[in-house]
């Protein structure tokens, strides 16, 4: 653990450049992972797009197996070999992500350890933020005349994150993809309390990638959304 540590401090090093901020460096890792995952996301907006071409077969099966739940699963394993359907084509993005800024936060819980250039600091200020290796929840606890003001200022890149994360998902529905209302909900609950418990690193890595989903989502869905024909020969 120490040494994914250490690291990852080496990275944010290196994607400093020399801005003499972390806030700079941490922007730049969500930028070069937003483009390692690029693919990922692809995948992901895609089978968003098949879910709703493909509802009519799902409910076929649905209704063939509603008593053999492994023969179901096992028809709709089929059903996506044959058309290029991935069914949990957003967890092993989910899954990298929360990795990501696990050990994000932990390295930044940590400065005095990971985050050393050459006997010197780069600046934990970044913007109105004070130091981005706090935790809102911290500035709380520690108290004092201007922590509240200093608590909201910590909230305003978490908040911009959940609304423009609220906006995509309702852009996903309006486009007539999937509406997972219950699941939106849980996530930006999710975001919240992230951001609440984790440095305010995470806050910041977090609306970087919020923002570049974004748009990757408005780009593809806006100029490259799939033909009302794509699954025409697939299905039998």
């Amino acid at each position: 653990m120490i040494g994914l540590l250490e690291g990852f401090g080496q990275m944010l090093k290196t994607a400093s450049l020399d801005s003499g901020s972390w806030g700079y460096a941490v922007i730049v890792m969500a930028v070069i992972i937003k483009f390692a995952t690029f693919i990922m996301t692809q995948h992901e907006i895609k089978t968003l797009q098949m879910t709703p071409m493909l509802q009519s077969e799902f409910d076929a099966i649905s209704k063939r197996h509603a008593k053999n739940k492994d023969e179901k699963m096992k028809q709709i394993i089929l059903l996506g070999k044959k058309t290029g359907y991935k069914m949990f084509a957003g967890i092993s993005n989910v899954i990298t992500q929360v990795i990501i800024m696990a050990v994000l936060s932990a390295t930044f819980f940590y400065p005095d350890l990971f985050l050393n250039v050459a006997g010197r600091e780069l600046s934990l200020q970044f913007f109105w933020i004070h130091d981005i290796s706090i935790a809102p929840f911290q500035i709380l606890v520690q108290g004092g005349d201007s922590a509240l003001m200093l608590f909201l200022y910590s909230m305003i890149l978490p908040i911009l994150s959940i609304i423009l994360y609220h906006f995509l998902s309702r852009y996903i529905a309006a486009h007539s993809l999937i509406d997972k209302s219950g699941q939106q909900k849980a996530l930006k609950i999710g975001m919240l309390a992230v951001a609440l418990m984790t440095p305010q690193a995470v806050s910041v890595y977090l609306a970087a990638l919020v923002i570049a989903t974004v748009l990757q989502y408005a780009v593809t869905l806006k100029f490259f959304p799939l033909p009302a024909n794509y699954f025409e020969g697939m299905k039998e």
